[in-house]
């Protein structure tokens, strides 16, 4: 059997990294919208439009941040502070 070179190996760890990435960030946005309409009173398109606009949403959707990683809670703090302040802190 031939040895899988060093490369293809990288290239397949990454594409595992990038969709379990893409498939958390979704239960996350749910989850955060769900934080804003019960915290914030908005609606549900309210909250989307909140989380998918956010700079912290393009941090959560990217893997090299690990932000993916950690608890929605987590997350939901950088988020409130984000729309309070207009700005990621």
């Amino acid at each position: 059997m031939a040895e899988v070179p060093v490369k293809d190996k990288i290239e397949y760890t990454v594409a595992i990294v990038n969709n379990f990435a893409k498939k958390y960030s979704l239960s996350t946005t749910r989850d955060l919208a769900t934080y804003l309409v019960r915290d914030f009173s908005f609606t549900v398109e309210q909250a989307l439009r909140a989380v998918y606009n956010s700079e912290l949403y393009q941090k959560l959707c990217d893997p090299k941040t690990g932000l993916y990683f950690q608890s929605p809670l987590y997350v939901y703090d950088y988020l409130k502070t984000e729309i309070k302040t207009g700005k990621l802190q």
